[in-house]
């Protein structure tokens, strides 16, 4: 049953999604830098993520939990902005999608240690050498995200 989830997990990872075939943390550096990694977001790519992570560590596979948990909270912070019949298209620059990626990655590391002041300081620590991120918005947006997250 283990090579059968490993055979599954990774036929999914090569042959349908190839941006969740990392842990996606350089990625999220990047994209909060200013560079728009083309396979990084999408919605093959969160559900591979998510399936292909549950399969691998099913199969004894090594596979941690920070890595996986930021890249599908950042890909669920930045789908969030394209959810259908919401009016968001006044949110659907490149300054409102570097935001909600960090939320979402905060929030997703927040998840996978039980830590809501862990996912904002994860984030800071990531972002700041960086020009393009502000930081007003780690004050209570991304704190009040974790929080709720880690509560749910």
């Amino acid at each position: 049953m283990s090579g059968i989830f490993g055979l599954i997990a990774s036929s999914m990872t090569t042959y349908w999604a190839q941006g969740a075939a990392m842990s996606g943390l350089p990625e999220m550096i990047g994209w909060v830098n200013g560079v728009n990694y083309p396979d990084y977001v999408g919605l093959n790519i969160l559900f591979t993520k998510m399936v292909g992570n549950c399969l691998a560590m099913g199969a004894k596979l090594c596979v941690g939990k920070e890595g996986p948990l930021a890249h599908c909270g950042s890909n669920c912070g930045i789908l969030a902005l394209y959810l259908p019949g919401f009016p968001f298209q006044f949110l659907q620059n490149d300054t409102r999608r570097r935001e909600f990626l960090a939320a979402g990655c905060a929030t997703g590391v927040a998840i996978a240690f039980g830590a809501p002041v862990g996912g904002p300081l994860f984030v800071y620590e990531m972002c700041w050498p960086n020009g393009f991120f502000r930081q007003h918005l780690l004050r209570w947006k991304v704190f009040m995200a974790t929080c709720i997250a880690t509560f749910l």
